[in-house]
C-alpha cells in the first residue's frame, strides 16, 4: 500500500528532487569538526560511509563523497500520521444484530485508534436509525470533530456503489495527508465486481485517493457452502478479493464476539498509520535509481548539526539512530524511538544517493 503522506499528518515537508550532483566532498578523512554523530562510529551500509567522511560547507551542513540524487526534508514529530475510516454497514433485515454490535463498539474502535497518538477521522455511510453517542459521536445521534455520519441506507449488495455515489457528502471530512481505510459491514456480496471499485474510486479527486487505501472485510466467509457461515446470505467474495489485494484484515460476520472483532480491527488500522518520525522516501528522477546505502539522515538546527546513524532495525535502536520500514524493499526512513524523541520539534533533513546511472 502506497503511503499517503511525507512525516505524517503534522510534519512540516518541503521535497526537492533534482538531477544527480549537489553535495560532494573533498575526498579523504575530512574535518568532521561540528558535526556529531549519535551513538559514536557507525558505517552506513555497506559503503564503508563513516562520520570521518564528511565535512562541513559554510552553512554547517555535513558534505558527503557521492552524487545526491533526491533530498527531503521533515520536522521531528512524536505524533503518528493521520488515518481516515471509511465504514459502511448494510441494515438490511438480516443485519440487525450486526448493526447493533456496530453501535456498540465504534466508541472503543475510535478509543484505542486515540490512544495510539493518531490523528483519526471517521467516516460511516449507513442508515439514520444507526446511532453513535459520545464520545466519537455528538448528543442525540448527531456528527461530532472526528466523526461523519452519512445518512444514506445501505442494502445486502450495494456498499461499494454507496462509496462511491456518496463522496460528495463526505469528501470534504477527508484528508489528502492521511492512510485511508474502509471497514465494510455485511452479509451478502457486492453487484459490483473489485475491479470496478478500483476504477471508480480513482476517479475520485479532491482528495481522493491517489496514495491507495486499505480495505477490510466484516462479511460472511467460511466452510459453508455458498453463504460461507451459519448466518450469512451469501460468501462475500468482492469483498475479501479487495482485502487480499491491499493487505487489510478480515472477520467473519457470523462471530457474536464483536468485541474482539473490533479490537483487533482497531489495532490493524492503527498499524496502517506512519510511524512517527516517519519521513517517505521519493522517486528517483527520470534514469536513475537510489543506492540505500548511500543515505545521509542528520538534524539541521543551527548548532544541532547532529548526524543520525543507520541501525539494522528497530529492535537494534538502543539508544540512537534510524532504520528502514522494510530493508528489502525500502519506502520510509524511520528514527529511533529515542532519537524522535531526542529531536522533537527539530529540522531533518535526508540526502538519497544514487547507485546507477550517475552523470
Amino acid at each position: 500500500m502506497k503511503r499517503a503522506s511525507f512525516g505524517g499528518a503534522l510534519a512540516s515537508v518541503i521535497l526537492a528532487i533534482g538531477a544527480c550532483g549537489g553535495s560532494v566532498a573533498n575526498g579523504g578523512a575530512g574535518d568532521s569538526d561540528g558535526v556529531h554523530l549519535d551513538g559514536g562510529g557507525s558505517t552506513y551500509g555497506d559503503t564503508g560511509f563513516s562520520p570521518s567522511d564528511l565535512m562541513r560547507d559554510d552553512s554547517g551542513k555535513p558534505q558527503h563523497s557521492w552524487p545526491t540524487c533526491a533530498s527531503a526534508t521533515g520536522e521531528a514529530k512524536l505524533t503518528s500520521g493521520g488515518v481516515d475510516i471509511i465504514w459502511f454497514v448494510d441494515t438490511s433485515g438480516s443485519m440487525g444484530q450486526e448493526t447493533a454490535w456496530v453501535q456498540q463498539n465504534l466508541n472503543d474502535f475510535a478509543s484505542y485508534i486515540g490512544s495510539q497518538n493518531l490523528d483519526y477521522r471517521v467516516i460511516l455511510i449507513g442508515a439514520s436509525s444507526i446511532c453513535v453517542t459520545p464520545p466519537l459521536g455528538g448528543k442525540s445521534c448527531t456528527d461530532g470533530p472526528r466523526y461523519r455520519h452519512v445518512k444514506e441506507v445501505v442494502g445486502s449488495k450495494n456498499g461499494l456503489s454507496k462509496i462511491i455515489s456518496t463522496y460528495p457528502k463526505w469528501r470534504d471530512f477527508l484528508r489528502a495527508d492521511t492512510t485511508k481505510n474502509f471497514v465494510a459491514v455485511t452479509d451478502d456480496n457486492s453487484r459490483k465486481s473489485a475491479a470496478w471499485f478500483n476504477t471508480e474510486i480513482a476517479k475520485l479527486k479532491q482528495p481522493g485517493f491517489p496514495d491507495g487505501f486499505i480495505f477490510h472485510s466484516i462479511v460472511a466467509y467460511g466452510s459453508v457452502p455458498k453463504k460461507g457461515c451459519s448466518t450469512g446470505a451469501r460468501i462475500g467474495q468482492v469483498y475479501l478479493d479487495l482485502t487480499a489485494q491491499t493487505s487489510g484484515v478480515k472477520f467473519p460476520v457470523c462471530n457474536s464476539d464483536w468485541k474482539s472483532i473490533f479490537d483487533k480491527l482497531a489495532k490493524s488500522v492503527a498499524q496502517t498509520a506512519k510511524a512517527p518520525c516517519s519521513y517517505l522516501i521519493p522517486d528517483p528522477p527520470a534514469g536513475k535509481t537510489f543506492n540505500p546505502n548511500l543515505v545521509l539522515v542528520w538534524r539541521a538546527d543551527p548548532g544541532q548539526e547532529r548526524v543520525i546513524p543507520q541501525v539494522a532495525n528497530k529492535a537494534a535502536c538502543g539508544q540512537s539512530g534510524w532504520y528502514y520500514d522494510d530493508e528489502a524493499n525500502p519506502k520510509n526512513v524511520i528514527l529511533c524511538p529515542e532519537t524522535c524523541k531526542a529531536v522533537e520539534g527539530g529540522k531533518i533533513e535526508i540526502e538519497f544517493g544514487c547507485t546507477s546511472g550517475i552523470d
